[in-house]
């Protein structure tokens, strides 16, 4: 039979217990949101807090650049140049330009006996050249392409003078003991040399004083572990240019380790030390070329009567 009223009744309220529970209001930001976007107290608090924000972005613009300001007069006071964003060819242009007015002049102290005022004019456009020529240097040796380019010279600095450097190395070995760390200068002079002669007793007092040499019968794992204050106390005062050769021939293979470790503060520390000899030796080749260029290395010469 049919169900009566009383039974659809039943049947409707119980389905619609069964059936899922709307969803709660959403509450707090969203529900905001959504009846009160258009609002004009919504707009005003956005509008407020975006000003708030670019107040705070220009307070700190502000201060950016009143502390940038301080630190530039402080470079200033202290002599150094403060360097500028300019382009490669533009910076080595300029300091090829400016060497040579500055060769044309001479030095800063020139003298003019007979013109006191173009004596002064020179002084100061001398000056002027010096200041010019650490602004545009400074920014060159900021540049990608002058760093590449010092790397490449660098390297082939290296190829040019390998052998060179290898057989002043064989050289000083060659009179060297091999435990000259361990015994004293009167235990050198009668023991042979590696050579198969004996150590002269200068010799051997020059390796006590210039004690740097000892480095090259130092193994160079031992060398390359040293503390920096170890390999600082050496002296390096009164080294031959064959001398000099022969640390960079040892030392060469080591340092490049420290370079790739110098973010290091310790390994930083040995890469100057080493960088410091090397740049001495190169000095010293540079003075020695140019003189054999000049007068001659001296083998053609003769003896006067």
């Amino acid at each position: 039979p049919p169900p009566n009223e009383e039974d659809n009744t039943l049947h409707t309220t119980n389905s619609k217990d069964m059936s899922s529970p709307e969803p709660p209001p959403l509450q707090g930001k969203h529900t905001n949101n959504n009846n009160n976007s258009g609002s004009p107290s919504v707009v005003s608090n956005n509008t407020i807090t975006k000003t708030s924000k670019v107040e705070e972005l220009l307070a700190e613009l502000q201060e950016a650049q009143s502390r940038q300001k301080r630190l530039e007069q402080q470079l200033e006071k202290a002599g150094i140049a403060i360097a500028q964003d300019v382009p490669y060819q533009v910076a080595k242009d300029q300091v090829a330009k400016i060497a040579r007015q500055m060769q044309a002049i001479g030095h800063s102290q020139i003298k003019l006996d007979n013109d006191p005022t173009r004596q002064a004019k020179l002084r100061q456009e001398y000056f002027v050249l010096e200041q010019e020529m650490e602004k545009y240097m400074t920014a060159l040796e900021l540049t990608d392409e002058y760093n590449q380019e010092q790397i490449v010279a660098e390297l082939k600095w290296d190829e040019d003078n390998k052998n060179e450097n290898r057989i002043a190395l064989q050289r000083v070995w060659d009179h060297m003991p091999v435990n000259i760390r361990l015994r004293s200068v009167e235990a050198w002079t009668t023991t042979r040399t590696p050579s198969g002669r004996y150590l002269p007793k200068q010799f051997c007092l020059k390796f006590v004083r210039t004690n740097v040499l000892t480095l090259l019968r130092i193994d160079p794992q031992q060398i390359r572990k040293s503390h920096p204050s170890h390999l600082e106390q050496f002296r390096v005062t009164g080294l031959t240019l064959t001398e000099r050769r022969a640390l960079e021939a040892y030392l060469q293979p080591i340092a490049v380790k420290y370079w790739r470790d110098a973010t290091d503060i310790l390994t930083k520390r040995k890469w100057n030390w080493y960088n410091m000899l090397r740049q001495n030796f190169k000095s010293h080749l540079a003075g020695y070329t140019q003189h054999v260029q000049k007068y001659g290395d001296g083998t053609n010469n003769k003896e006067k009567d």
